[in-house]
């Protein structure tokens, strides 16, 4: 099972230490029925009665102690193991490539490092119980072979029997809620197209009920493959339990009527059988729970391996001995016959902008101009390098940039794209002035409404313009040597719309800071040293 190799693989040493415990915890519970048996023998003394009740409170001691400390240390493994996947795979994510983490989308990275991690983590105590259990179960079978051979070989062959009889279903099952999974997945993103969409869909009730009706065939779509699957291993848990009551009808029934049995070893026999149907009972009703967590456990696996592939070459953030600051930056950044196209789909080509020719002075202040969806934010992820070209190259201050800088360039920007995402604290920086903080929030005519404590921001529910300036804040604070502002203006009233073009930019070159803003304000097409056009990914510098 891929639950097994995913704790084995996670924590060999300590999953060794709690099967051993767990086997002892077996043999403890078979030695109680081994104790019972002998104990109510025809031939047993007085003195016999004492010694197999001092054996049977050892026994019950040691089962109850292995049992808690088996359910323990398994839940501590789980809970640690989960722990460390959850952060190596954020570890992971934020050194993935851009392109293939858009690809692979948020609800399935939400659905496996939560929904599934969870699922495992639930499952320990099964899988703890389980075991104990099937340990238990071996041994008395052996123990049956010593009192009877036939009535060991009935035995181990009903058993077989309600094993195959469960795998019969397993494969059907385990399809069903490998579907049920992928429906998780879309159902989440279908809940986040719910809350996200909100405000859209609370006045449009044509899209608000066809969002809704997706949303709901989603959520059958998942509970009917589940559903399925359950079903199917319920009728597999009663044909399994079944061939256990059928074996104890043979044992009393048929076999003395073929075998020469002895009242006293049918009765220890039938007692044995009793004794073991329980942890059977446990054992089966535990497939459908165990067989989830299967499922989960190859889902994470999956979507781990994805991400190592997905791991960004020029990343340097796995070799601290790299250094990670900015590559210098003193004259030119040059885009020499760039070209960049998104994957296939179907084997159909997709959008592709280039080739671009571009070269952006230090210090000046670079406009890029060009309808909706004409590849305006696929150029700026290209110049930042979050994406990386098929053809051409890039050079800062005559220096190429590769795999082995690509990190060091990436240092020299910082970003506000049109889905820009405002975190709660000014992660990153370490040092900072607090006046400077309350006079940019001051100059961004947003003091009133949000501050900045101890590097915590105390309110991000802000408009989308203020948003956006308090976005501008966090990024002047970085203190980066180019910034780079997708549509930033936009959604701004004409006054602060004004002074963003005619006071901050030039602002900001005044110190030295090299600007590379998307704008659609032809009023200030003047406000720059260059501007570019983009149409449809073909790129052409306009006279200014």
């Amino acid at each position: 099972m891929e639950l097994l190799n995913f704790l084995r693989r996670e924590s060999e040493k300590s999953l060794q230490s709690i099967t051993v415990i767990a086997i002892i915890s077996g043999l403890a519970n078979a030695m109680l029925l081994a104790i019972v048996n002998l104990a109510t023998s025809s031939n047993v003394t007085r003195g016999d009665l004492t010694k197999y009740f001092l054996l049977y409170i050892v026994s019950i001691s040691l089962f109850i102690f292995t049992k808690q400390h088996v359910l323990k240390k398994s839940s501590i493994l789980v809970e640690d193991i989960i722990k460390k996947l959850r952060i190596r795979i954020a570890n992971k994510i934020r050194r993935s490539d851009l392109l293939h983490l858009e690809e692979t989308g948020t609800s399935e990275i939400f659905t496996r490092i939560s929904q599934d991690a969870a699922q495992i983590s639930q499952t320990v105590t099964y899988v703890g119980n389980a075991f104990q259990s099937a340990i238990m179960v071996l041994f008395s079978v052996i123990y049956i072979g010593f009192i009877s051979i036939p009535a060991f070989l009935i035995t181990l062959t009903s058993i077989l029997l309600g094993i195959a009889s469960y795998l019969r279903y397993r494969k059907v099952a385990t399809d069903l809620l490998k579907e049920s999974s992928k429906k998780e997945s879309e159902f989440y993103g279908s809940l986040n197209e719910l809350l996200l969409g909100f405000k859209e869909l609370k006045v449009n009730q044509r899209k608000n009920d066809a969002v809704f009706e997706n949303f709901r065939e989603i959520a059958v779509e998942s509970s009917d493959y589940k559903l399925r699957a359950i079903l199917k291993l319920i009728v597999s848990y009663i044909a399994s339990q079944s061939f256990f009551y059928v074996l104890l009808a043979f044992i009393i029934f048929l076999l003395p009527t073929y075998v020469d049995t002895e009242n006293q070893d049918l009765v220890r026999i039938s007692a044995a059988i009793l004794f073991i149907i329980g942890p059977l009972e446990s054992i089966i009703s535990s497939f459908p729970i165990l067989l989830t967590a299967n499922v989960s456990a190859t889902n994470i696996s999956r979507l781990e391996a994805r991400l190592s592939s997905f791991n960004d070459a020029t990343d340097t953030a796995a070799n601290e001995e790299i250094s990670m600051q900015p590559t210098i930056f003193n004259d030119e950044i040059v885009l020499n016959d760039v070209q960049f196209e998104y994957p296939k789909k179907d084997q159909n080509p997709q959008f592709a902008v280039g080739p671009v020719n571009l070269r952006i002075k230090k210090g000046m202040i670079t406009f890029i101009t060009g309808g909706n969806g004409s590849g305006k934010s696929t150029l700026l992820k290209l110049i930042c390098g979050l994406y990386y070209p098929q053809k051409g190259f890039f050079s800062v201050d005559d220096k190429l940039i590769n795999t082995f800088n690509y990190h060091n360039y990436r240092e020299l920007f910082s970003i506000i794209f049109t889905d820009f995402h405002l975190f709660q604290k000014l992660y990153g920086l370490s040092h900072y002035d607090q006046n400077v903080i309350d006079d940019l929030l001051t100059e961004m005519q947003i003091d009133k409404k949000t501050q900045i404590i101890n590097g915590n921001i105390t309110n991000i529910q802000l408009s989308t313009g203020q948003r956006k300036r308090l976005a501008l804040v966090a990024a002047i604070l970085e203190d980066k040597s180019v910034y780079i502002f997708d549509e930033v203006a936009a959604d701004q009233d004409p006054q602060f719309k004004k002074y963003f073009y005619k006071v901050l930019l030039p602002k900001l070159k005044a110190t030295g800071k090299t600007i590379i803003a998307v704008t659609h304000d032809e009023y200030f097409f003047d406000d720059c040293d260059f501007r570019y056009k983009i149409e449809n990914g073909s790129f052409i510098e306009v006279e200014q």
